[in-house]
């Protein structure tokens, strides 16, 4: 690592440093209210402003103009909320009234302690809540992650989440498919981001529009005959949530791409109908569609 990176890697780390300590100073509430407020006054002026509102054209073609800017701004106040909150999930952890379930979805997550589950989810609300109820419940459960260029700033933020996954939080980059394939066959839950594209992955319907999306929870599922779940966290006032899992059903006929195709489709299927009725709570800045 050169010198100039060093530093420029320092002093990212410090700003970090600097913000948790602001926030932490603060209320959850408060903290995520004025994370939340920033994002949104000045996330809209970013580059990646004007590809969300492309991706939402394209998506959702239904929307005005002016229906499309009010979902984007508070698009990135939810964005700012969740940065906020995402640093602060011991405060959730230790005050799990804010998280709302319906008796379907406590009876998911309690199968997924005792006999293992696949869990795929959207970048949606505040998808880093998912894990806490699971905690609570004290499943051995297993994640995905994308590693920071940041090794500082990765480090600490992995302390801060690797509680939420005592079974293993894997770098997507090095391996993870393995590592899954390894806590699925130990009969571990898993949990899975599945909304984004996925090079090499199968082309199932989003949209409207044939997505790249990945098939690690359909194959996971059937090769280990574990149950399939689609779940979301949906914010339910400032830092309350509600949260949703549903079971999709798993497919074992003699056609196994057949069978793992048709499963990813129902799980991306499932996912729209949530963001349809959110859309201002999903990340439409990603690429999900090339």
């Amino acid at each position: 690592m050169t010198l100039s990176k060093n530093l420029k890697y320092r002093l990212e780390f410090l700003g970090l440093r600097g913000v948790i300590t602001l926030f932490r100073l603060l209320p959850l509430d408060m903290a995520a209210a004025f994370s939340g407020l920033l994002w949104h006054q000045f996330a809209p002026l970013l580059k990646r402003h004007q590809r969300a509102d492309l991706h939402l054209s394209r998506m959702m073609p239904e929307l005005s103009a002016a229906e499309r800017q009010r979902i984007l701004r508070a698009m990135w106040r939810n964005l700012g909320r969740t940065f906020a909150e995402s640093l602060m999930l011991d405060r959730i952890l230790a005050d799990p009234a804010r998280i709302t379930l319906d008796a379907a979805s406590k009876a998911a997550l309690l199968h997924c302690k005792h006999a293992g589950g696949i869990i795929a989810s959207p970048h949606l609300g505040n998808w880093e809540i998912l894990a806490i109820p699971l905690t609570i419940l004290e499943a051995n459960h297993s994640g995905v992650y994308r590693r920071l260029n940041n090794p500082q700033s990765e480090a600490y933020l992995m302390s801060v989440r690797k509680q939420f996954y005592p079974a293993g939080l894997f770098d997507k980059g090095n391996g993870a498919a393995r590592h899954l394939l390894r806590q699925a066959r130990a009969g571990n839950s898993v949990g899975i981001m599945a909304d984004l594209w996925d090079d090499g992955a199968c082309m199932v319907p989003f949209f409207g529009r044939l997505a790249a999306s990945t098939t690690m929870p359909a194959v996971l599922a059937r090769q280990f005959n574990r149950p399939l779940y689609a779940a979301s966290v949906i914010r339910n006032g400032r830092s309350r949530f509600f949260m949703q899992v549903t079971e999709v059903n798993v497919e074992h006929t003699e056609d196994r791409k057949a069978d793992i195709k048709k499963m990813t489709a129902r799980v991306q299927a499932i996912f729209e109908g949530w963001i349809r009725t959110s859309p201002e709570q999903w990340m439409w800045a990603h690429k999900r569609f090339r």
